[in-house]
């Protein structure tokens, strides 16, 4: 599923985003949501096994193709602080597995089979616009990102010693800054006391 950002990436790093990494994410935000509701649904005494089962299987086929690929775009957009934001991701996902066993009890007493596995359907439902909308804005989200921006930054200047990518807008604008600095400067005093008396020993000689 990431075939064209593979090859991108082995053209030329510079130029491959990290939202490449979300084709299988969008993919998995719409067949998570199916899986549920299919699952759902099937849950009637008259269903054959069967077709819950395969809500199931559809299900888990959307979890883990976007889970992956979530982690993926994670490293991608953090680089060096990579670590830290999925050890952050971690700890969320666990708060959460720790949170919805205390009321899932009463849910399904409360709503029934049905509209009890509903409830993480509609919730799954809510959420999938956001790959599509991290593919197509991530670029920006990133940029206001403190720790996102500086890895990206980073890694730039890595790509740019080592000969890899282009050069980004703000790495080219530092260069250019250095540039002139480097043409503008002008012999300070100490300079003239050396070239000073060479200059004197010159003309004695004439």
């Amino acid at each position: 599923m990431e075939v064209g950002y593979q090859k991108k990436l082995a053209k030329n790093p510079g130029k491959a985003k990290p939202e490449g990494r979300l084709a299988p994410a969008m993919i998995g935000a719409v067949v998570l949501p199916i899986g549920l509701f299919w699952f759902a649904w099937s849950t009637f005494p008259h269903v054959h096994w069967i077709v819950s089962v395969l809500g199931g299987a559809l299900f888990g086929f959307g979890q883990v193709i976007l889970f992956i690929s979530l982690i993926n775009y994670t490293v991608d957009a953090y680089t060096i602080y990579a670590a830290s934001a999925l050890a952050g991701n971690a700890i969320l996902r666990g708060l959460f597995g720790a949170a919805f066993p205390l009321f899932t009890t009463y849910m399904y007493q409360n709503l029934g089979s049905q509209w009890g596995s509903s409830v993480p359907a509609f919730l799954a439902a809510a959420c999938l616009p956001l790959p599509f909308l991290f593919y197509r804005y991530g670029d920006y989200i990133r940029a206001h990102s403190k720790y996102a921006a500086e890895a990206q930054k980073i890694q730039a200047h890595m790509l740019n010693q080592t000969g890899g990518g282009e050069k980004s807008p703000a790495v080219q604008s530092e260069d250019e800054e250095a540039a002139v600095e480097a043409d503008g400067k002008t012999a300070g005093p100490a300079e003239f006391q050396k070239v000073g008396p060479v200059v004197e020993k010159d003309e004695q000689a004439r």
